[in-house]
């Protein structure tokens, strides 16, 4: 809610064409941020969330879930 709500659009890629972008992007002054998700090898699971407590406490994207990235990432493989 909070990044639809400020006119921001998460897009899901393969990490090398991300920090491609990213690199790119911050090349050129834009404001920009990135998440890094580990490969399909690690499917991430709900321990990985305890590991990194503010995750859990105070979530970005509140509308997308283990789920759908683990979905997103197989699409991907």
């Amino acid at each position: 809610m909070y990044l639809a709500s400020n006119s921001i659009k998460p897009e899901i890629m393969k990490t090398n064409r991300a920090l491609s972008l990213f690199n790119m992007l911050n090349a050129e002054n834009r404001n920009i941020g990135c998440a890094l998700i580990p490969s399909i090898d690690h499917v991430l699971n709900e321990d990985d969330f305890y590991k990194a407590p503010q995750i859990v406490e105070n979530p970005i994207i509140e509308d997308i879930s283990l789920d759908r990235i683990n979905h997103e990432l197989k699409k991907m493989k």
